[in-house]
């Protein structure tokens, strides 16, 4: 098992009938980020099969795929205050049912079915298998994952599908985003303090992951990681406050803006400074500047494979601990240098999130939602 593992909270796009976006239907650019930081996250999980192969730089970038993670959770809280903030303006009963409707079908139905298909895993080990050690699959974390509560600090180890701690933590996060919403709104903030409240999130993040003594933000997630998902959250939602309240960037603004972030994470690159004091950073200024979509049609239509990546980037993300279990299992007999492995292993996650996206995860979503959102009347 990988030291450091990483997890994909699973955000909606933003929709055009909130903000003025490419015809698709979503802010292409961040669509199209959250599809190859997904697989930043795939690569970074088997990375070791590329060791010596590739250069060496590249794979120092595989190495930092643990970092995703903290990308992920700012986009979320973006993404979900932009969709959900005005129908939580007033915090009555059916609108925070209608919320929580919304998001246990977004990140449920797919979770479900992956697990499932890990205890299959699981017994088929145990019965025919000596070589595979599941010492990290009991029944009680089993019990928690299925209740989504797996990474509220009740373990100090991860379990059966790994990298899921992030939905655990991004399921709290949800619980806390209608009081965000709520305190956002009665304290008012404008623009400087949107920013302020912004910073202090990732400070109040780098000052606490260092007081813990880790060493990066990956080095104790079970512990950890709720706290990191919370603050960036939070960073996240001050960041779709502001952007609901004076729009896009202009264009200046978003050069500056990814600029800055080129720059912090050049520093980062370059410099022995801890992740958690540059890198959260850089993520809310690049979701910042990306989001304002490209005006030229042509690129629109270029980025088209890449905005599907993003669109069946959950997929992607849960199921790919499992592929690499199984491509482990069935192919390879170490974890030595195998391009011919990783290539394996990346088709078989691309054909299984495919499956996965058009079979489980839009039809499960669909299903949910019409049987728990709230009727009118």
């Amino acid at each position: 098992m990988c030291a450091l593992s990483i997890g994909y909270p699973a955000s909606d796009s933003v929709r055009a009938d909130v903000l003025p976006v490419a015809k698709t239907g979503h802010i292409q650019l961040l669509t199209c980020l959250r599809g190859l930081a997904a697989w930043w996250v795939v690569a970074f999980h088997l990375r070791v099969l590329l060791a010596g192969v590739v250069p060496q730089a590249l794979f120092d970038l595989l190495s930092h795929g643990y970092l995703a993670v903290d990308l992920f959770f700012v986009l979320s809280g973006f993404v979900i205050y932009i969709n959900y903030q005005a129908s939580l303006q007033t915090l009555t009963r059916r609108s925070l049912l209608r919320f929580f409707a919304a998001r246990l079908a977004r990140i449920y139905p797919l979770h479900l079915v992956i697990m499932v298909l890990f205890l299959v895993e699981t017994i088929a080990i145990l019965l025919f298998s000596t070589a595979a050690q599941t010492e990290y699959r009991d029944p009680p974390y089993y019990v928690m994952s299925l209740l989504l509560v797996h990474n509220w600090g009740f373990t100090d180890y991860l379990g059966w599908n790994v990298p899921s701690w992030s939905i655990s933590t991004e399921a709290f996060a949800y619980i806390l985003f209608p009081f965000m919403c709520l305190g956002l709104a009665r304290i008012d903030l404008r623009g400087p303090g949107l920013v302020a409240a912004m910073a202090a999130s990732v400070v109040a993040l780098a000052l606490l992951v260092r007081w813990h003594g880790d060493a990066s933000l990956g080095t104790d997630i079970p512990r950890m990681g709720l706290v990191r998902c919370v603050l960036e959250f939070l960073a996240g939602v001050c960041l779709g406050r502001m952007h609901r309240a004076y729009g896009p960037p202009q264009r200046l603004a978003q050069v500056l803006a990814l600029a800055a972030a080129g720059v912090l994470i050049a520093v980062y690159a370059g410099a022995s400074i801890a992740d958690y004091w540059l890198m959260p950073a850089a993520f809310c200024l690049m979701v910042y500047g990306l989001t304002r979509d490209l005006e030229d049609r042509a690129w629109s239509v270029g980025l088209a494979v890449f905005v599907y990546l993003g669109q069946i980037s959950y997929s992607t993300y849960l199921v790919h601990w499992l592929v690499r279990d199984g491509v482990s299992l069935l192919y390879l007999k170490s974890f030595a240098p195998n391009p011919h492995g990783f290539a394996i292993y990346i088709v078989a996650v691309l054909i299984a999130s495919v499956i996965l996206f058009h079979t489980v995860e839009e039809p499960g979503r669909r299903l949910v939602r019409e049987l728990l959102q709230p009727r009118r009347g």
